[in-house]
């Protein structure tokens, strides 16, 4: 049986070159995001990806269109991955915004604050909660693997709300490792944190000439493949970190 992977932030940049990896690779994929007709373009691809694989079988794909910072939208995506396929195997979770560009946190209002906390931080929570609700009633093994970014760690002026929902994401992967410790089925948890690839949040932050020279969201694949197979001794509670040329360093 094949294994399967959701993965949230699925239509755009990273999330929709790590569909048409995951396709690639065998997994069953479901995709979800919030734009529907950019949702079935990613479908699409992961096809036409998974098609051209050696001895490939037919591709197993489903998409979400839903919004996981309202309510009910982080257990539809559970709830979609194993009412199509049966089970759950990897969670992915890349979806995020970038909330108010060039602004000091002075001048970001309440809203705007508590917009990208609820899409970049409590999403993922709520997603990997579920996720791991399932798993513990189903007696099934998973793998949380959380998309983080060369912002964390760090600090940018001007994207103030993004940078800390990212701290903040790193900081809930490695809550998830250590109560993994005590659930009563296998949990891995990992971070992978990429550099600055080519996608629509570079292109509105970085000018149009700087933008084009990043690398190609295709780049951040290989680690979010190594995070949801490799041994769990390999990768649990870590940080995968990719550099620009593609090369993954294990932190932690």
């Amino acid at each position: 049986m094949r294994p399967v992977v959701a993965l949230t932030g699925g239509s755009g940049g990273i999330g929709r070159a790590a569909a048409a990896a995951f396709a690639r690779s065998g997994f069953a994929v479901l995709i979800a995001g919030r734009d529907a007709a950019a949702l079935a373009q990613a479908e699409a691809e992961a096809a036409r990806a998974a098609a051209g694989a050696p001895g490939a079988p037919a591709p197993a794909l489903a998409t979400l269109a839903a919004d996981l910072a309202a309510p009910g939208g982080a257990s539809a995506v559970v709830d979609t991955a194993v009412r199509r396929f049966g089970r759950l195997d990897v969670l992915v979770s890349g979806a995020a915004v970038t909330g108010p560009l060039r602004r000091p946190l002075w001048e970001v209002t309440d809203d705007a604050w508590q917009a990208v906390l609820d899409a970049n931080l409590t999403a993922a929570w709520r997603t990997a909660a579920a996720a791991l609700r399932h798993a513990i009633a189903a007696g099934t093994p998973l793998r949380l693997v959380q998309v983080s970014s060369g912002i964390a760690r760090g600090a940018v002026a001007g994207l103030g709300p993004y940078g800390v929902s990212k701290w903040a994401l790193e900081g809930l992967s490695a809550a998830l490792a250590a109560d993994a410790e005590r659930a009563p089925v296998a949990v891995t948890v990992v971070t992978v944190r990429p550099p600055s690839v080519r996608s629509a949040m570079t292109r509105a932050w970085l000018p149009e000439a700087e933008a084009a020279r990043l690398p190609g969201p295709e780049i951040v694949a290989p680690a979010l493949l190594e995070a949801a197979i490799a041994p769990r001794e390999r990768v649990h509670g870590r940080v995968l970190r990719v550099a620009p040329d593609g090369a993954i360093e294990m932190l932690g």
